[in-house]
């Protein structure tokens, strides 16, 4: 049986390419050397994060040992059973 050919390309785009000709995520950033020398802007005291879907086992203490390798708690985090 003879074997179609078709004019249209493989890929259904072309990737973008760096400069270097690595190639480049289309939403990356246009300088990575800007990206790497960024810091992160301070937060205020007040800042709170809320993780849900715990697993009913986690204890506050898991939380803080998770939490605390990243900074310091201000307070033992509260788990509220929903």
């Amino acid at each position: 049986m003879a074997q179609l050919k078709s004019n249209r390309p493989r890929k259904p785009y072309a990737r973008p390419r760096g400069s270097d000709g690595a190639w480049l995520h289309d939403r990356a950033p246009l300088s990575s050397a800007k990206a790497n020398s960024a810091i992160a802007p301070a937060t205020s005291a007040n800042a709170k994060l809320v993780v849900s879907n715990l697993h009913y086992e986690i204890t506050p203490k898991d939380l803080v040992s998770i939490f605390g390798q990243i900074g310091t708690l201000v307070r033992e985090p509260l788990i509220r059973v929903r």
